[in-house]
């Protein structure tokens, strides 16, 4: 299991940005994840976009959480999209592209298949919430 848990994804998952409340002029999505209790907020807000997330969980989704704020920071709508697709093909072979190579403190998870569900969960709040606002 300690291969699972490296320095950069234990540094991301103590962040203390992924606890604060999102505000309410915020467009929110609430996802859990059934299999171990983790439950994540993403909230956008525009012009210019803003990106909130709080989540409580396990390390994997509190990290995954953290890497989702550094990654949208400064992005536009279209780009946000497009990074959710580059999280999804990154998801499926563990091969991060150079400006997203955050992602390599999650390549562990080749070993525990089961526990991508717990990575996953932020980015499919962002996805969500990107077709739910305006």
């Amino acid at each position: 299991m300690q291969d699972l848990y490296s320095e950069l994804l234990l540094e991301h998952s103590k962040n203390k940005q992924i606890k604060e409340e999102i505000p309410e002029d915020y467009t929110i999505v609430t996802k859990r994840n059934c299999l171990c209790g983790d439950t994540c907020s993403v909230g956008i807000k525009e012009n210019p976009i803003q990106i909130k997330v709080k989540c409580n969980g396990c390390a994997l989704c509190q990290a995954s959480s953290s890497v989702l704020l550094d990654l949208t920071k400064g992005k536009n709508k279209q780009e946000l999209k497009t990074l959710v697709e580059e999280i999804k093909i990154f998801l499926t072979d563990y091969k991060p592209k150079e400006e997203l190579k955050d992602l390599n403190c999650f390549s562990s998870l080749k070993k525990f298949p089961t526990r991508k569900t717990c990575v996953n969960l932020p980015w499919q709040c962002l996805e969500q919430v990107l077709t739910k606002s305006r």
